[in-house]
């Protein structure tokens, strides 16, 4: 039995980083050496997955940063300017492609909801041919990650379908929040930037691969 039985849902949202996009190693790397360079402990990925969180600036102050001393615009540009080099070294989530396509021929639209700048997902989407398969990108104007609650409820206040019919597919605790808020049902996918125990704590379903969506 599909996570998604056909005729379940009239729109799906997913989510970015972490769902399509498996970086999460790299957003680990990139912010060990900048921990080592401010002279913090440095960070597994083990670390990362409990701690990290939106907004993001709660994130960076679980990691010991002051931003009395050094300022969160400083260091969070540091490591998007770093991210921006390298993200291209990422993959897509493995059968990525053939579930989007299979929504596609369902006749499911489909958005991206991201707590990522708009711009930096549509490079994400060109990179790896992904544009044909979304309406649309709901996200940010710069690269603070506030988070996605805003979107979500623009999103929605232009969409034709009810609430409860739309599907909100991410991997963290904050998809699940917003998805909660405002009705949405949501899957959340343990393998990219929130430990499996965080996301088992929602109690919504969980999918070890995006081929269990469909299957």
């Amino acid at each position: 039995m599909p996570l998604i039985p056909p005729g379940r849902y009239q729109y799906i949202l997913w989510d970015w980083n972490g769902t399509l996009l498996d970086d999460a190693a790299l957003c680990v790397e990139i912010m060990d050496r900048l921990l080592k360079r401010y002279g913090k402990p440095g960070l597994t990925l083990k670390r990362y997955q409990r701690i990290f969180d939106f907004p993001v600036r709660d994130y960076y102050q679980a990691l010991g940063f002051d931003f009395s001393h050094t300022p969160f615009e400083q260091v969070g540009t540091e490591f998007m300017d770093e991210y921006h080099r390298r993200w291209r070294t990422c993959q897509i989530r493995q059968h990525a492609k053939t579930v989007l396509r299979r929504f596609q021929e369902q006749r499911i639209p489909q958005s991206i909801l991201s707590a990522a700048s708009v711009s930096l997902v549509q490079q994400g989407l060109q990179h790896f041919d992904l544009e044909s398969f979304f309406a649309d990108i709901h996200g940010l104007d710069h690269h603070y990650a506030e988070g996605k609650l805003a979107q979500a409820q623009a999103f929605l206040s232009r969409c034709t379908a009810a609430p409860e019919a739309v599907l909100l597919i991410g991997d963290t605790t904050h998809d699940h929040q917003v998805a909660r808020a405002l009705g949405m049902a949501c899957v959340l996918i343990p393998a990219g930037h929130h430990a499996l125990e965080r996301l088992q704590a929602c109690g919504v379903p969980l999918c070890t691969s995006l081929q269990d969506l469909i299957a």
